[in-house]
């Protein structure tokens, strides 16, 4: 089953991220700030798949959280999707080394594309 780890902080949003993702048949652990992703991502014993990633969170952001999952050797490779609404999001998810960018709100197509191409 693949394992993937939502970091969004708007509750709707994530709820229905989390509801197509199951039903697709993924295992969904949910975090609404990066620093509530990192400790999930440090505290679970098998690594997840892929991280669907919000860029603009209160508490830690998108970006701050990145940089910690880059510099830990034990989720640096887990491929990122970020998920972002901001201007130029594509630059940022770039910058951020993301493996894919979703302007939001994405469809359930775009989404479940961009999960099955990363796993």
């Amino acid at each position: 089953m693949t394992a993937v780890l939502l970091v969004e902080d708007d509750p709707s949003l994530r709820e229905c991220v989390v509801e197509l993702l199951r039903e697709y048949g993924c295992e969904v652990l949910e975090a609404s700030d990066g620093a509530q992703g990192l400790q999930l991502l440090r505290s679970r014993k098998k690594p997840v798949d892929l991280v669907l990633l919000d860029l603009i969170m209160p508490g830690m952001n998108g970006a701050t959280f990145r940089w910690h999952q880059r510099s830990d050797p034990k989720l640096a490779k887990i491929p990122v999707v970020v998920l972002s609404s901001v201007r130029d999001g594509d630059k940022s998810a770039k910058v951020l080394g993301a493996a894919a960018y979703l302007r939001k709100p994405a469809s359930a197509e775009e989404l479940l594309a961009a999960v099955r191409a990363l796993v």
